[in-house]
């Protein structure tokens, strides 16, 4: 049986980052390893960080939809030819707005039911975490923490930090009426997990805990923005997204991701409130990709000296 991982966790998580190494630590063991990625959308900007990082190590495939219907069938599809090429591991990263019961909905559905077996449910969450989040947004945290297998806190800084961070999750749980609690989740710092730890997140299953549920991931309460061949002054990029996460008027933006182009390579743009990462790039793609609830696409596009609605030959 081949065992499938689902990476998930809410909106600049850090599911990416942490994907490298995990895929990095079976790897490393010698096990034949794809990593599938669906972002929030139709166009994948994570699949080319993977490709930047993991290109030639391991299979990167990609699920192109942003309707949940037509991504959960193009999952299956894709793992389905994933099983016929023998691989021994699969991980799943989906899109931050993804509630956990559809991959196991998917995974114990025929046929992958004779040929794959859940692994483990990782959920990332962001140290830094609004405590102040929409209820919309506790309710996906929530739906993604009570399948957790273990929660792994990323980008933790000083300890402090963490006070009472494991209260706001529980909190966010008995919000929606989970009976399950977050004891003992595991801080995550980027470059320095053992391979000991690494085989214990890869064998911490899954919970089978519930809460009620909330028609989020269809009735459109997240949007994606899409703005092709931005251009802006290079020395004005961090200034202006802090702004853009700032202005309340821009309704709420969780997650800012994308490139520009450098003469002849790309600066990747990463960015959530507490974080505009900007680092060049030799492979990128003319896309800016911005994500929130109540956003509006006129008003963010002015943050850009100009852009495209629509892809350019």
């Amino acid at each position: 049986m081949i065992k499938a991982d689902l990476i998930t966790g809410f909106l600049g998580a850090g599911k990416t980052t942490f994907i490298v190494e995990y895929a990095g630590y079976f790897i490393s063991q010698g096990i034949k390893t794809a990593v599938i990625v669906n972002d929030f959308g139709a166009i994948n900007v994570d699949r080319i960080f993977l490709e930047k990082r993991l290109g030639g190590l391991c299979d990167i495939e990609m699920v192109i939809g942003g309707d949940r219907d037509c991504a959960m069938r193009r999952l299956k599809t894709k793992l389905i030819a994933l099983a016929m090429d023998r691989y021994e591991r699969v991980i799943i990263e989906p899109s931050g707005v993804f509630e956990a019961d559809d991959f196991l909905d998917l995974i114990y559905d025929d046929p992958l039911g004779s040929r794959y077996e859940p692994g483990s449910i990782i959920t990332l969450v962001d140290a830094e975490t609004d405590r102040s989040l929409s209820r919309n947004a506790k309710y996906v945290l929530a739906s993604q923490l009570t399948k957790a297998g273990k929660v792994v806190i990323s980008k933790a800084g000083q300890q402090s930090s963490l006070d009472g961070f494991t209260e706001f999750l529980n909190d966010c749980l008995a919000e929606f009426g989970s009976k399950t609690g977050i004891s003992s989740p595991f801080v995550w710092k980027k470059g320095e997990t053992s391979p000991e730890e690494f085989e214990m997140l890869s064998k911490c299953g899954y919970k089978s805990g519930d809460i009620i549920k909330l028609p989020i991931t269809e009735n459109g309460s997240f949007t994606s923005l899409f703005f092709f061949h931005v251009k802006i002054d290079v020395t004005q990029i961090e200034e202006r997204i802090a702004r853009i996460f700032k202005e309340e008027t821009e309704g709420t933006v969780y997650r800012i991701k994308g490139f520009l182009a450098l003469g002849d390579g790309w600066l990747e743009i990463n960015a959530t409130k507490n974080n505009v990462n900007i680092s060049e790039s030799e492979i990128g793609q003319e896309l800016f990709i911005v994500i929130g609830e109540g956003i509006d696409k006129e008003r963010i596009g002015r943050y850009w000296d100009s852009y495209n609605d629509e892809v350019q030959a």
